[in-house]
């Protein structure tokens, strides 16, 4: 007999107003930093939390995504393991990133200062606790929800901040294999069975990061410019987004 088949629940992205709010109130906590660099990179959870500064080449503007933190209680050799589907990736994301990054550094420079010899951080982890340890999935989560609820926000998780990143990227007309590459997803079809659904008739009538009406499916500025228009337009999209999402964020 065919067993059957198992509900997933479905993972809704945020518009950009709701992006800007959330980013707004989680400035100062312990994840701001955290949501700033989710939002714009598409990293797994796990990815973020498994982060190392020597993963982070801020000449080139790329960060080599080459391990996951694993939860405390599944922990066999260490607090890593492989990313997800066995493959690490370089991602190459918007000087915004590198701008929190570089900001979250500052931070934990002082934290370790005021931590002395009570700093731990032996791997070198990009986020941590006030003393040096892994922040943890629990702790990603707790900030989360309460930068949610300060936002007046709900029925978000923290892998909407994945989705989010996604079906903006298709929207400014990154191809699906691009994008695909950026997630670390194991084929083009599971980026489009997990991504369009969010790309949508429910979509229509959002604004698209140039501030025009969205008109529905599967629309993104890919087949309406040619060549260096095509690109030139793609990137104006991308920025113009980029911009309107952090302007609460990097002019506090």
């Amino acid at each position: 007999c065919e067993l059957p088949r198992a509900e997933q629940a479905e993972v809704h992205p945020l518009n950009d107003e709701q992006a800007a709010a959330l980013l707004a109130t989680a400035i100062g906590t312990d994840v701001e930093h955290l949501l700033a660099v989710a939002l714009f990179t598409g990293l797994r959870q796990s990815e973020l939390l498994g982060l190392t500064w020597d993963a982070v080449d801020f000449d080139n503007g790329a960060i080599s995504v080459n391990k996951q933190l694993v939860r405390a209680a599944f922990r066999t050799e260490g607090p890593f393991q492989s990313p997800k589907n066995g493959r690490a990736r370089t991602i190459t994301p918007a000087a915004a990133v590198f701008a929190a990054l570089k900001r979250q550094r500052i931070r934990q420079a002082e934290q370790q200062l005021k931590a002395g010899p009570m700093w731990d951080n032996p791997h070198g982890l990009v986020f941590t606790t006030e003393t040096g340890a892994p922040f943890n999935q629990r702790m990603a989560d707790r900030g989360f929800r309460n930068a949610l609820a300060a936002a007046g926000l709900s029925g978000f998780h923290f892998h909407s901040l994945r989705h989010t990143y996604a079906v903006n990227a298709l929207r400014a007309g990154e191809d699906i294999k691009t994008v695909q590459a950026s997630l670390g997803h194991a084929s083009a079809a599971f980026t489009l069975d997990k991504v369009w659904p969010c790309n949508g008739p429910d979509a229509e009538g959002q604004r698209r990061p140039d501030g025009t009406l969205y008109q529905g499916r599967y629309e993104t500025v890919k087949g309406k410019y040619k060549g260096k228009q095509a690109v030139e337009t793609r990137l104006t999209l991308a920025i113009t987004w980029v911009k309107r999402v952090l302007s609460h964020y990097c002019h506090k």
